[in-house]
């Protein structure tokens, strides 16, 4: 007996079948959402561009002072291939409305654990005909591509990090402790980064102490106690890499929550 099997979804593109370079943006993959969309090539993932900001000598040449990375550049090119006019009309009407909201996640199909955060600043048809190719342009205002969040979790006074994909010092999520003893004041070090956050607070055990060291804030049972880290402390850029080793006077559960950058 013959069995019925559903061709289309059987075409529908997996992760095994997308391109390599398939896109993703805002967690819609476009070649699958859409039909008529195929990714052929993106540029610039590699790519990275350094402002220096240099000081005139007297004698030749120039002294370096700082520098900093700049925005990043990615293009993805692309053909659409439609056979009607309302076909086209719908296809283009659900890229641009995927590819509206700015500052979102871009990813790729073989890269899945890293991202970007960019936004469309174009998005061009090269020709005015029903199957043409494109481009689509983003900027890419963080230049460093992340991974999803990744934790140590574990009991004591140490936190040692082993992690040889963190190659570059990265500043962490959040630092969250459950002491199993109480204390008159808080004290955390990474010596290798020289990096401490210290604050004069008191604190009991199983209260839940958090440090958002993205959003520079402080908390103790939920309650802001941002105004008794001291003045000297690294809330702001207590970074981690690979290797390093955090102590705290703190005794009890631990869990550092941290993305991978990488350029």
């Amino acid at each position: 007996m013959y069995k019925f099997r559903d061709l289309e979804l059987a075409r529908s593109p997996t992760t095994e079948t997308r391109s390599a370079d398939a896109l993703n943006y805002d967690g819609h993959w476009l070649d699958d959402e859409i039909a008529e969309f195929k990714t052929l090539t993106v540029s610039g993932r590699d790519d990275f561009s350094r402002s220096i900001n240099m000081a005139e000598l007297s004698s030749d040449g120039a002294q370096y002072l700082s520098s900093r990375f700049t925005d990043k550049k990615l293009e993805v090119k692309f053909f659409l291939n439609c056979e009607s006019g309302g076909q086209y009309e719908s296809a283009v009407s659900k890229i641009k409305r995927i590819l509206y909201p700015p500052e979102k996640k871009i990813k790729f199909n073989d890269e899945q654990n890293y991202y970007y955060i960019g936004t469309v600043d174009s998005f061009v048809l090269d020709n005015p005909l029903y199957s043409t190719t494109g481009k689509i342009s983003f900027t890419v205002s963080n230049p460093y591509k992340l991974s999803e969040i990744k934790k140590i979790e574990g009991t004591g006074t140490t936190i040692t990090i082993h992690d040889n994909e963190l190659q570059y010092p990265n500043l962490p999520s959040t630092l969250k402790f459950i002491p199993t003893a109480g204390g008159a004041n808080i004290s955390i070090n990474n010596a290798k980064q020289h990096k401490s956050i210290s604050a004069k607070v008191a604190y009991s055990s199983g209260n839940e102490i958090v440090f958002d060291l993205k959003k520079l804030e402080f908390y103790i049972n939920k309650v802001s106690h941002l105004m008794d880290i001291d003045l000297s402390s690294n809330i702001g850029d207590f970074y981690i890499a690979d290797g390093d080793t955090i102590t705290t006077n703190i005794t009890g559960k631990y869990e550092l929550d941290y993305e991978v950058k990488r350029l």
